[in-house]
């Protein structure tokens, strides 16, 4: 069972998430005119954990206004352990790639936290995400491992 975890042959297609109108802007000091908006998707929810009740997960991923990656971050508080609340929060870069065994044409987006493994997650649609397995494969469980969109 995986808890609380986050190839293709061929170098996979990166793209930008389509941006929506209720996207943060904030500005960035230095960047052209075109770029100076970062634009954010905010994604939530609770995650299975075999040592604990679950694991809330906040992800926000950060791109561009002209819609390229421009880094994540995940808060995740890991509910009910042992030594009580525990939150981890990480964050990095992330690349949009295309296709899993699975299904050639998914998207899913690949998040490369400082120093730690790399995480995949699935969009099924614009507001839901699907986490897969290290290998880019679909968890095989019963377990919900969808965030939503806020």
């Amino acid at each position: 069972m995986l808890a609380g975890c986050g190839g293709a042959d061929d170098e996979p297609e990166q793209t930008g998430p389509t941006p929506s109108t209720d996207s943060s802007r904030v500005s960035q000091a230095g960047a052209s005119q075109e770029d100076s908006q970062v634009q954010s998707q905010v994604f939530r929810g609770t995650l299975p954990c075999a040592s604990c009740e679950g694991i809330e997960t906040e992800l926000t991923l950060r791109f561009t206004g002209d819609e390229q990656p421009s880094g994540f971050s995940l808060k995740e508080t890991y509910k009910g352990s042992g030594e009580g609340d525990q939150v981890e929060l990480s964050e990095g870069q992330w690349t949009q790639v295309t296709g899993t065994s699975a299904d050639q044409n998914a998207v899913v987006y690949q998040l490369d936290p400082q120093g730690e493994h790399q995480r995949f997650f699935q969009r099924i649609d614009e507001n839901t995400l699907r986490m897969l397995d290290l290998s880019m494969e679909p968890i095989d469980s019963q377990l919900d491992y969808e965030l939503t969109r806020e």
